[in-house]
């Protein structure tokens, strides 16, 4: 179970990481005239999302390497979600939505039915 948990957590993740490097994106090339780094803050989401991805598919495939970086990972929402809980009303509540995804994250990467279940 914790490992279904953990391996759906990091691919909603990707997932949402990659919609958000698309929406930098758009936003960027809507915006005509701005001098910005745009194109690397972009390839950056977009490799974080890949390598949650394959992370998810280590979950889910129950391999062992997985569990560290999904953790990272998780720390990282944390980061993410709290600095966000000082925003507007939606990006307060994009920040909860991360924290409460990263704290089940953390729940079930530290969990022993998880390490219990994951293959070297």
């Amino acid at each position: 179970m914790q490992v279904t948990v953990a391996a759906v957590i990091a691919a909603v993740e990707s997932l949402g990481v990659l919609v958000y490097a698309v929406i930098v994106a758009v936003a960027a090339i809507r915006t005509p005239g701005t001098v910005s780094a745009w194109p690397a803050e972009v390839l950056i989401y977009l490799v974080f999302a890949g390598g949650l991805a394959v992370v998810a598919r280590g979950l889910a495939n129950r391999r062992g390497f997985s569990r560290s970086p999904f953790v990272v990972a998780q720390m990282f929402g944390i980061i993410v979600g709290w600095t966000l809980l000082s925003g507007t009303e939606w990006v307060r509540v994009t920040g909860m939505v991360i924290l409460a995804m990263a704290g089940l994250g953390l729940a079930a990467g530290f969990s022993p039915a998880l390490r219990d279940h994951l293959t070297e």
